[in-house]
Formats: C-alpha cells, structure tokens, sequence
C-alpha cells in the first residue's frame, strides 16, 4: 500500500514537471482578467463591502463659511456583509464641536458577476445623542442633506434603507431609499421621521470614475423641522494602486444657489485578493486531469 502511494505521489511530480519544461520552465497559471475597478459612493451601500478607510472634508463659502469634517470606517466581514463607523466634527465661522457618532452594517447580494449584474441590499444604521451645543445653526447639517442626522442636537436616530444597482463594466446606476425615524432626548422626547432618497450614476474610464450623486433626508413627521436641500453632486474618483481611492467633488442646490459645497474624499480602500482561491483553482483542475 506504501508503495502504491508512493508511486501515485512520484507519477504526479513528474507530470507537473514535464508540464512545467513544456511551459519553459515554469507552470503557467490562467488567471481571468483582472476585476475592474467598481464604482462605490461614500454614501450609499457599497455592494462588494470593501474595507475602506476615510477622511472627509465639505465646506462652504457663502454669507456664513462652515465645514464639516468626517472620519469614516469600514470593515469588511465577508463579501457584501460589511460594518462601519463615522466621527463627525462640525466647524463654523466661531464654534464647531463633534456631531453624533454613528455606527452601522450594511448587506447585499449579487445577481450577476463582479463586472456586470444587479446588486440588491441594505443597511441599518444608529446615531447617538453626541453633538455638543455649538454645532452651528443648521448650516452644518445642510452640508449633509442626505445625512443631516449626523449633526442635530439631541437626537437619537435610528437609519433603514433599502438599495438597488445595476452595473456594466463601464456604467453603474443605483438607488437607495430609506427611512430615519428619532427622538429628542431634551424635553418632552417629540418624535421625528425622515425620508432618505439618493441615486447615482457613474462611468469607469480606467482610473477614473466621474459620478453624479443626487440626495437628500427631510423630515415628513414630528416636531421641528429638519429641512436640508436637495443637493446634486457631480464629482471624480480616481483608482490609484488598487489601494488609494481619493475623490474631488462639488454640491449646489437649487434654493440657495450662492452656497456652493466644495468636498475632499481621502481614502483608502483594501481590496479582497483572488490569488489565493486562483492558484486552489489551478491544483484542482491539474489533480483531476489525472
């Protein structure tokens, strides 16, 4: 029995050998074409569930001048499952302070492949109660129409969205609803409800992704009133050394046409490797050859 083992074991090293001399000395491995480089938002749902690691700056020049500053994390837990984590920080012509810190998960599946398919997911998310009482007068908040929760004082919200795409390897669009219900903890505890509507549309020209982002979270129920502007975004990611992910982006809205945003995504993203389940692969498919 030892000696058939051994014998079976000395046939297959012989064979990759003389597969490896055929190929000029090396076993030539075929690997598919490299995955593309799929557009992703900063705000919406990222469908593959890339780790990613951000530092956000929007600012705006107007009759007031105020910038919101933004540390972003997402860890990925396995493909379209992913958690995350924000610290936001509000700065104003003579105050600022944190915002509500935030944390979340977000899921999706995939119809298709990693280059063309469908993409259907979601997220649930939580803001805690955090913002400190100079925050600004609601300028901040305008400067994140489609999470304005993220610099209210005093509210406890809670984030439900749904999200919907579509993708080619040079075109991506999706969609992504959601409702934010919260709750004052100062006074009597009022209740509010907030729509959350955003969509996008972007094209992959090798490194460079040009996108428009369109979005906004006002409030439909409750006390007060959470009003920030729909705001268009047109903006353009670049996909340096698979790693480095910055983006250059502008926000106008049609209310106030003066207020102009002007935003700075740094970030960086680590991307899941295939070489490992590739060279698995290649063993399988060489062992049943036999």
């Amino acid at each position: 029995m030892r000696t058939a083992v051994c014998l079976f074991v000395v046939t297959l090293l012989a064979a990759r050998a003389a597969v490896a001399q055929e190929s000029g000395g090396e076993v030539e491995v075929q690997k598919p074409p490299p995955r593309p480089a799929i557009g992703w938002s900063g705000e919406l749902v990222d469908p593959i569930a890339l780790t990613r690691f951000h530092l956000t700056t929007r600012g705006v020049f107007a009759n007031k001048t105020a910038f919101a500053l933004e540390g972003r994390a997402q860890l990925r837990i396995t493909e379209g499952f992913a958690l995350s984590a924000t610290l936001p920080i509000a700065i104003g012509d003579s105050d600022g302070g944190l915002g509500n810190l935030s944390a979340g998960a977000t899921f999706a599946t995939t119809f298709g492949d990693h280059a063309t398919g469908v993409d259907v997911g979601g997220g649930l998310d939580v803001y805690a109660p955090t913002a400190t009482a100079n925050v600004g007068d609601g300028l901040v908040a305008a400067l994140r129409a489609y999470e304005p929760m993220l610099y209210v004082q005093d509210l406890l919200s809670f984030r439900a969205r749904g999200y919907f795409a579509y993708r080619t390897p040079d075109f991506h669009a999706a969609l992504e609803l959601g409702l934010v219900p919260g709750f004052y903890l100062e006074g009597s505890g009022d209740a509010v409800l907030l729509l959350s509507a955003a969509g996008r549309v972007g094209a992959t020209l090798g490194v460079f992704e040009p996108y428009l982002e369109v979005g906004a979270a006002p409030q439909i129920a409750g006390v007060g009133e959470i009003a920030p502007p729909l705001l268009v975004t047109p903006g353009v990611r670049l996909h340096i050394g698979e790693i480095f992910d910055p983006a250059l982006f502008v926000s106008f809205n049609f209310a106030t046409a003066s207020a102009v945003i002007v935003g700075l995504d740094l970030a960086v993203v680590i991307r899941p490797s295939e070489r490992n389940r590739l060279e698995k692969s290649y063993d399988d498919d060489f062992l049943d050859d036999f």
